[in-house]
């Protein structure tokens, strides 16, 4: 039994490690799409990758003409089944051909970036939300990858009307992520975690979307004198915007580290004060920040938040 905890601990403390090595990556790879727009099961879906050398040294990297040397795509359903690679796929990299690729050299800060078809590797053929996550070979094949963020995409059937749509998705989603009636200080913790591990349907899931997003002056506006329709479009906006860490907003900050310092709340009102901690290549910052909740059909989610000051070591 001792032999069996000592084998546990240690494989935890690894996989701690190798979190912690993803998080300080001297290179960065993003993806995103490459442009916003409704897809059918027919539509080509085409994304952006996005290299950033955040080190101090430069980066050499080998890049091939047929980026399925370079790139492997891992796409999931909402139930976490893995879809097979697209017979193009299989057939470029099983083949005996030349690579031919170029060396490209990235300076510190600088940042590079090009374009795949989702179809060049994997096969969707079915509507649903799925997640995209890329691997970024820089030697071809050898050597240690670079892994993405996770994009979530919505396939829609083809001529399906969009309402019909949006009920069988909610209706998916909640099948997977439930909320659960914790309590103001729990609901931040669950919040803060999925942050860290970027799980972004986890990270959603207590926020009051909407209410974060009046929060900007210029999107109340536009809000206040759109249709309900409309209301509805930025809302949905807004939210893909944050799970695509698309807009400038301080609780997209992955924090390393956090502990809740205080909780107050009443029957429909909560405060909870947490202090983050955030690391950079030169120094470590930690921040104050304190989180608003309301209580939403019995369950306690986050509309408002604010940073109260912030120190740096």
């Amino acid at each position: 039994m001792k032999r069996i905890l000592f084998i546990a601990f240690f494989i935890c403390c690894a996989l701690q490690l190798y979190s912690a090595d993803l998080q300080e990556a001297p290179v960065r790879l993003d993806i995103r799409e490459a442009e916003k727009q409704i897809y059918t099961v027919e539509s080509p879906i085409s994304l952006q990758l996005h290299l950033r050398n955040q080190s101090a040294a430069p980066y050499l990297f080998e890049l091939a003409a047929n980026k399925v040397f370079n790139i492997e795509l891992e796409v999931t359903n909402l139930y976490n089944e893995g879809l097979p690679a697209s017979e193009k796929y299989i057939k470029e990299k099983s083949s005996k051909q030349q690579v031919y690729y170029r060396d490209i050299r990235l300076l510190p800060e600088e940042e590079f970036s090009f374009y795949i078809q989702v179809d060049d590797f994997i096969s969707i053929d079915a509507p649903g939300i799925y997640f995209i996550r890329a691997k970024f070979h820089p030697n071809l094949g050898t050597g240690e990858a670079l892994i993405s963020n996770t994009l979530t995409v919505h396939i829609h059937p083809s001529g399906s009307d969009k309402s019909e749509l949006k009920d069988i998705i909610d209706m998916e989603v909640d099948q997977v992520l439930k909320r659960e009636q914790l309590p103001p200080d729990e609901v931040i913790e669950y919040m803060l975690t999925a942050r860290q591990q970027e799980e972004w349907d986890k990270f959603i899931l207590y926020l009051d979307v909407e209410q974060l997003m009046l929060q900007n002056r210029l999107k109340e506006a536009e809000y206040r004198r759109s249709s309900e329709q409309e209301r509805v479009r930025m809302v949905n906006e807004y939210r893909t915007l944050l799970q695509n860490e698309e807009v400038e907003n301080d609780i997209l900050i992955k924090p390393v580290d956090f502990t809740v310092v205080k909780t107050v709340y009443t029957a429909q009102e909560a405060e909870v004060l947490v202090d983050e901690e955030f690391r950079y290549p030169d120094y470590t910052e930690k921040r104050h920040y304190l989180y608003y909740l309301h209580r939403l059909e019995g369950y306690w989610t986050i509309y408002k938040y604010q940073v109260l000051g912030q120190e740096t070591r």
